[in-house]
């Protein structure tokens, strides 16, 4: 989920998304399933937030997959979203391939993003990780205006209020309520930059 951000900053450059978010994910998330994964994601976000239809975000997702045995099981995935979710997202949870096929079955479906997300966190499992992964990917297809009014207002107004049970207030440069600011500055330094592999 957090290479989310690499689909914004390489906006309509989807293989460069996926260079990025492998290279990103081999950080700390090693496993060739796991960085696969998340070139594949990155990849359509990229396509996505650049106008691509959910057919070819789902084209290049398949294609920023890579050729490894990671890019393999990630390809059956989302070959698997075509027909169907995963069964059940409470066995295995933490593992990317349930994430990622929720997310683009949902995509896949066309399904609007807050019922995508509702549905997703009501499923169970890793929900935090399951809804941002599947919010991020509709949100590159259907656009910010597609995230419920009430939700953007809750993200971006919400900041640390020192309380009885609040022993360490969250630092004011890690607060959401520049959200859409930071993504605008993405999309800035991502249009005028040549990257190097």
């Amino acid at each position: 989920m957090r290479v989310s951000p690499i689909g914004i900053l390489a906006t309509g450059r989807p293989e460069l998304a996926a260079t990025l978010a492998r290279q990103d994910a081999a950080l700390t998330h090693p496993n060739p399933v796991c960085v696969a994964a998340s070139g594949a994601y990155a990849a359509a976000i990229a396509a996505g937030i650049a106008g691509a239809d959910h057919r070819a975000m789902w084209s290049v997702a398949h294609a920023g997959a890579g050729d490894d045995l990671g890019g393999e099981a990630v390809r059956s995935c989302l070959l698997a979203a075509l027909e169907a979710g995963p069964a059940d997202l409470l066995r295995n949870q933490g593992w990317v391939l349930l994430a990622l096929g929720n997310a683009f079955r949902r995509l896949w479906i066309g399904q609007e993003l807050a019922a995508a997300v509702v549905e997703t966190v009501a499923a169970g499992g890793d929900t935090d990780t399951n809804a941002a992964i599947c919010g991020a990917l509709l949100g590159a297809a259907q656009g910010r205006e597609a995230v419920p009014l009430g939700w953007r207002r809750q993200v971006l107004a919400c900041r640390a209020v020192q309380g009885a049970s609040v022993k360490h207030l969250r630092p004011a440069d890690y607060w959401a309520d520049d959200a859409l600011e930071l993504a605008e500055a993405l999309l800035a330094v991502g249009a005028g930059s040549t990257f190097s592999r």
